[in-house]
């Protein structure tokens, strides 16, 4: 064969039929809900969305100069904020016509909207659900979710559902709703609801964490911060930092692509070195890599939780990381492939309550969400938190000083022999005391210790930082004497002074007991009352009367 205006000559040896590049033809079907963009992910990427809203049936390039891209995997996303999300990973490969099953209903706890304008000119109201489009580029797009005041002041909830996340301004030519056919050019746009929202965060890694309900640490591969915000205020959040067209950092993913805290929990042993997060592991025989999340290490053994893993690791062969960190995987615990959970990826919310998705643990939520979450460990075990309660004393201001003391009974003698010391663990400048009983399940998990060297009849007051059977831990400052078997201690539910109208706290449910409530400060009358904690918790509104005697 020559090759026409070249030197170029030679003879063909084999016929190709396929050519060096495949192209798959994937197709949805399912229930979509309005409005929804599809999307898919290849080699981590996003291929730009050309098709338009609702089902798709595309080509997709898998192979290109005979090389797989990404092994021919692709995954299809359906993550329309305010919808329950759905996603599908597909072997292509083959560059078959390939069915691809998605399904979204609507959120109904995931009703606010992330961006808001007050309008000063709406020629009518909006409707709830409806599209308003830009009246000037129909690209930028969004939904309404709340609007509520008079014409033409009007304040609208809504959220964008455009392909480039363009947000409304001031410089276009206003909008239209698409079903009230209202419009308005006043626009100021700002953030709700869960835009909003700061202080949330997310920390990837391994962590040892103790729920109360008596199974003790347990693994966990992200802790999320819920920064006080409500149960049903962080699913919303969630929601948001996961939807298409979120580009929030999450496990070395843009939030639109995060699934999960890793693909598969590695089981090893012969640990010669530490493994580091972040790295890259490889199965020194099969070739198979992943990045490790967590390192779940315990002595020699242990596991590891590994994201955007290629290949199969076998049984026995030598793992390494890109630093020191060496073992030989042990698949006499089986490998244990992670699920998502596709609707939420950290976790769905029902009848009131989070359930967390695998190996996410919270931390700082609200005292009153004590019980409104369950979770699962690293190890996929259920985690059910024991029966939390409230204890809450409001009508306060800054600077009172706040208590509720256990009692004898029904009466106003606070019980001081609750615990008795240790007759020779308490010494002088220890950070630990050490009782003979062991200490109830109600104690708060940090607070005040109050001790009484019964010798010198003298009371006083140290924080601890965490209790475990009959030890207090973190004791500051360190005890200021040597206390002994005749000594006792008891520990207040509440011992504080106000930060701001209330104060409160959470402890396990043991048992109903008789407490004491006393608000206190230069300036008023003390305020004592009596009380009972019971399953449903305790709340005193304090009485602040003016002490006319002092000066």
């Amino acid at each position: 064969y020559t090759v026409a205006t070249s030197s170029a000559a030679g003879n063909f040896t084999a016929a190709s039929t396929t050519g060096e590049n495949i192209w798959a033809n994937p197709f949805t079907l399912g229930t979509i809900a309005n409005n929804t963009q599809l999307y898919l992910y290849q080699f981590d990427s996003q291929i730009s969305p050309w098709w338009s809203l609702g089902h798709m049936d595309i080509l997709v390039l898998v192979k290109e100069a005979g090389s797989l891209i990404d092994r021919g995997y692709v995954t299809f996303f359906a993550r329309q904020y305010t919808k329950l999300y759905d996603h599908y990973l597909s072997d292509l490969s083959g560059g078959s016509r390939t069915p691809i099953p998605l399904a979204t209903f609507a959120d109904s706890n995931n009703p606010t909207g992330y961006r808001q304008m007050v309008l000063t000119d709406a020629s009518a109201g909006f409707t709830v659900g409806e599209v308003i489009q830009d009246n000037t580029d129909a690209t930028i797009q969004g939904v309404v979710t709340a609007s509520t005041g008079p014409v033409p002041d009007i304040t609208l909830g809504y959220y964008l559902f455009n392909a480039t996340q363009t947000d409304f301004s001031s410089a276009s030519g206003g909008f239209t709703g698409q079903t009230s056919n209202s419009t308005a050019t006043a626009v100021n746009s700002t953030n709700l609801g869960p835009a909003g929202y700061t202080g949330i965060t997310f920390t990837f890694g391994a962590t040892s964490q103790d729920l109360d309900n008596g199974n003790g640490s347990r693994p966990y591969d992200v802790i999320i911060n819920v920064n006080s915000y409500t149960i049903a205020q962080l699913y919303e959040y969630l929601k948001y930092v996961t939807r298409y067209g979120s580009s929030t950092s999450l496990n070395g993913h843009v939030g639109e692509d995060y699934v999960a805290v890793g693909d598969i929990r590695l089981p090893y042993d012969a640990q010669t070195g530490d493994f580091t997060q972040e790295l890259t592991v490889t199965g020194t025989t099969s070739g198979a890599t992943g990045i490790i999340v967590s390192d779940h290490e315990n002595g020699t053994a242990g596991a590891l939780v590994l994201r955007d893993v290629s290949g199969t690791f076998v049984d026995n062969e030598a793992l390494t990381d890109t630093s020191t960190g060496a073992a030989d995987v042990d698949l006499t615990l089986a490998l244990d492939e992670i699920a998502s959970t596709k609707q939420s990826p950290f976790g769905t919310y029902a009848g009131g309550k989070f359930f967390g998705a695998r190996g996410v643990w919270l931390s700082g939520y609200l005292v009153a969400d004590a019980n409104n979450f369950e979770l699962i460990d690293s190890t996929s075990t259920r985690q059910v938190p024991p029966s939390q309660i409230a204890l809450t004393v409001s009508g306060v201001e800054v600077g009172d000083r706040v208590s509720v003391f256990r009692t004898t009974g029904d009466n106003e003698v606070i019980d001081r022999e609750l615990y008795t010391s240790h007759a020779t663990n308490n010494s002088q400048g220890d950070n630990t005391f050490d009782v003979q009983e062991t200490i109830d399940t109600d104690t708060p998990a940090t607070g005040v210790l109050r001790v009484i060297d019964n010798s010198l009849n003298k009371e006083t007051r140290y924080t601890y930082t965490s209790w475990s059977g009959s030890t207090f831990s973190g004791i500051s400052p360190t005890l200021v004497t040597t206390y002994e078997g005749t000594d006792t201690a008891y520990v207040p539910y509440l011992d504080q002074q106000a930060t701001g109208t209330s104060i409160a706290t959470s402890v396990i449910y043991a048992a109903d007991r008789y407490v004491l409530t006393v608000v206190r400060v230069t300036g008023i009358q003390p305020f004592k009352v009596k009380g009972v904690v019971t399953s449903n918790g305790l709340a005193v509104t304090a009485i602040r009367n003016p002490d006319t005697i002092y000066q």
